[in-house]
């Protein structure tokens, strides 16, 4: 899968240059580090947070965050990259801690995690997915 089928909102013209460069997902989350480097205003603890989005109390963030998206409280963000407009809701986790040699854990833009979902490394949720409560293992989508 290609990022761009999962990734298509317009954000800065930078990170847009920046994520049309790759053709895997692997690749993509491989190369966070060097949009780390780039966009070091909008980081916290080693994440990038994009514009507009919020990150709710109690929220562990370790991941690329897009642009609109709402992270609410007390949920695990983890080793992922999260589109944009993504919502993820109280005690929902995304990715884990280590990526085990995988390549972390992917939700597509517009997607809706609400309370209790789980989304391992190496899963995907595609764009405009919603989730309640669910557990992804691999590429699902759901509407």
């Amino acid at each position: 899968m290609r990022p761009k089928e999962l990734y298509s909102t317009a954000t800065e013209d930078e990170f847009n240059n920046w994520l049309a460069r790759f053709d895997s997902l692997e690749a993509l989350f491989a190369s966070r580090h060097q949009l780390h480097a780039r966009l070091t205003k909008q980081q916290l603890d080693g994440s990038f947070i994009g514009a507009g989005s919020r990150v709710g109390p109690g929220a562990v963030v370790s991941s690329i965050l897009m642009n609109g998206s709402i992270m609410s409280e007390n949920r695990v963000i983890q080793n992922a990259v999260v589109g944009t407009g993504v919502f993820i809701g109280a005690g929902a986790r995304v990715g884990e801690a280590q990526s085990m040699g995988g390549a972390g854990a992917f939700v597509g833009d517009n997607a809706n995690l609400r309370v209790g979902s789980i989304v391992f490394t190496d899963a995907v949720v595609a764009r405009d997915s919603v989730f309640a409560g669910q557990v992804v293992r691999a590429y699902e989508e759901r509407r």
